[in-house]
């Protein structure tokens, strides 16, 4: 109706704009705090609370290519700052510019499935709270060291979800835009596994089929495929849930040490320990709680709804609108799937965050030593390790969690493209058209995509020169 209409063209622009003007305040914002306390073991006096160093977006690009992480910069401009401002302009270019329907839904599609690659300062900070805690005694001094995620890091997380929704409200607009008329409603409920067995057509007798179902033998084999993919990718799971991904040694005065004659000290992880043990490792426990949610959503729960939609979408027969809904939820979904987006702040992680840790404490030690903050006692002791690089070094490494973590990322792609792509054209769904209606099942069989030869083309809903219709015609501000 025209009401909501204008509602549409009010509320879409607000969100593009609102998740431009967050993410704007979020890289302006302190991101995470650095904080390091001193207890004077003699005395029982508490020498220190203090912050001694507080990132913001510019200054931690900055300080971590001062310390060679160039990769952890990397990653952090690519996907704090380039994507989701990219991804607001092209939305704001996407609602007001007239484009043809193939061209706007595959960059909307583009968009939600990227999106989520501006989740990666969440994940490297998860690394940086876990592996960054120390405690340690210098001098007579027993001394803590904590990472504190503060108001930035949430603004970006805040920003990057209502990117991906409302990049999934105008790709649902978009659909709408190009469906003229309800979903066709089947009495018959089969699964995607089932539309590929080739029955007789209409006009079709038994022999005829056999000879068509020839044609398609290959493709058959590539349902296979798929399926092997689906059942991999569900072992994997089990696999990755049971291994430890990443492993830290950390030597040096300032390391956690059980023993007193112990030099080192070693932390791993595994894939589900960050959302337990985030909050007690940082004085912020209420941020780390919000972080350990998201975390959870991303690389727990979504990932284990994705196999639930795939099983239910090619092995339990379902009325065709319940289907597509499926496939709709499935698409929904993968833009939270957050498992690769873990795995690459993992590989930067185990690469580089020796260079960030050591760094931050000599340049604090260099800094404290020469305003005075610590006592000349504590500096000639300090300084030389420091100079050295004795004060902390971190030995990291990805254990075979890690490896079938990257596996299992794969599988989940292969999974989802081949289902998104065959999926969809088998339900009747492109990029270029929005919902289509398929061939009836019995009289023409689509496989993977492809129709059986003489069988006829499928139309988008209603007929589009009898309509006038003109690419560009569906426009989202017209909805």
């Amino acid at each position: 109706s025209t009401k909501h209409g204008v509602w549409i063209q009010i509320i879409i622009p607000l969100l593009i704009v609102g998740s431009a003007a967050v993410k704007i305040w979020a890289l302006i914002a302190d991101v995470t705090k650095v904080r390091m306390k001193l207890h004077d073991n003699t005395t029982g006096e508490d020498l220190l609370d203090r912050v001694i160093i507080t990132f913001t977006f510019g200054n931690m690009v900055e300080y971590f290519w001062k310390s060679k992480a160039y990769l952890i910069s990397t990653l952090i401009v690519l996907g704090s700052c380039v994507l989701p401002l990219v991804t607001s302009i092209s939305m704001i270019v996407l609602w007001y510019i007239p484009l043809s329907p193939s061209v706007r839904g595959r960059m909307l599609m583009f968009f939600t499935n990227v999106g989520k690659g501006s989740y990666i300062d969440v994940m490297f900070l998860c690394y940086i709270i876990l592996v960054i805690k120390q405690k340690f005694t210098v001098a007579g001094q027993t001394g803590s060291i904590t990472a504190e995620p503060v108001d930035g890091i949430f603004g970006g997380i805040a920003s990057t979800t209502m990117n991906i929704f409302t990049a999934h409200v105008m790709w649902h607009l978009h659909n709408k835009a190009l469906k003229h008329k309800e979903y066709p409603d089947s009495d018959e409920t089969l699964n995607l596994w089932q539309l590929h067995i080739p029955r007789p057509g209409a006009n079709e007798n038994v022999d005829a089929a056999r000879q068509r179902a020839r044609s398609w033998r290959s493709k058959f084999q590539l349902v296979s495929l798929v399926l092997f993919f689906l059942l991999a990718a569900v072992s994997l799971v089990v696999i990755v849930f049971r291994s430890e991904v990443t492993w830290f040694k950390l030597t040096g005065i300032v390391a956690e040490l059980p023993k007193k004659d112990q030099l080192y000290v070693i932390r791993t992880y595994d894939i589900y320990a960050f959302p337990m043990e985030l909050p007690g490792n940082t004085d912020n426990q209420e941020g780390a709680w919000l972080i350990s949610v998201c975390y959870a959503i991303l690389v727990l729960v979504i990932p284990m709804v994705m196999l639930v939609l795939w099983l239910a979408l090619w092995l339990v027969p379902m009325r065709e609108k319940l289907q597509r809904n499926f496939y709709t939820s499935m698409n929904r979904c993968w833009s939270f799937c957050g498992l690769e987006v873990f795995w690459v702040a993992s590989l930067a992680s185990v690469l580089e965050i020796n260079e960030v840790a050591v760094w931050i404490l000599n340049h604090t030690i260099e800094d404290w030593c020469s305003d005075g903050t610590l006592t000349p006692t504590i500096c000639s002791v300090v300084q030389p390790l420091s100079t050295d690089g004795r004060i902390l070094h971190i030995s990291a490494k990805f254990l075979s969690g890690g490896y079938w973590l990257l596996v299992q990322c794969i599988f989940y792609y292969l999974v989802h493209k081949c289902t998104m792509y065959y999926g969809g054209m088998l339900l009747g769904h492109t990029s270029r058209n929005g919902w289509t209606q398929p061939p009836t099942r019995a009289a023409s069989k689509m496989v993977f995509g492809s129709y059986p030869k003489n069988a006829p083309l499928v139309k988008p809903y209603g007929d589009q020169k009898s309509s006038g219709y003109r690419p560009g015609d569906e426009d989202l501000e017209d909805v």
